[in-house]
């Protein structure tokens, strides 16, 4: 499937309406007690490609959606490759980060 939706990973992520694209979530309640959202289904994108507006020769490329939202809800970063392309020769340089 591709699909498109305005805003940043994260965003997009708390947005109640599209979340459900990177896997619904829910609130349980664990033993002792203790509150907690976590993912309950599968997402439906397995890959995500960030861009922003104007920008052209640059994207974020986050290839596990699902272990990336489970590191937010769990306050934890997530692993994503930035990917340049040289507007002169067309080469694509990739950088690996965390967010």
């Amino acid at each position: 499937m591709i699909a498109s939706a305005n805003g940043d990973f994260r965003k997009l992520q708390a947005n109640t309406q599209l979340s459900g694209l990177l896997g619904r979530t829910a609130d349980v309640i664990l033993p002792k007690g203790v509150h907690k959202t976590c993912r309950v289904e599968s997402p439906t994108l397995d890959l995500v490609v960030e861009l922003k507006a104007g920008v052209h020769d640059e994207c974020v490329v986050i290839h596990n959606t699902a272990d990336a939202v489970d590191n937010i809800l769990n306050e934890q970063r997530y692993r994503v490759e930035r990917r340049y392309r040289c507007r002169e020769t067309g080469n694509i340089r990739i950088k690996l980060e965390m967010h």
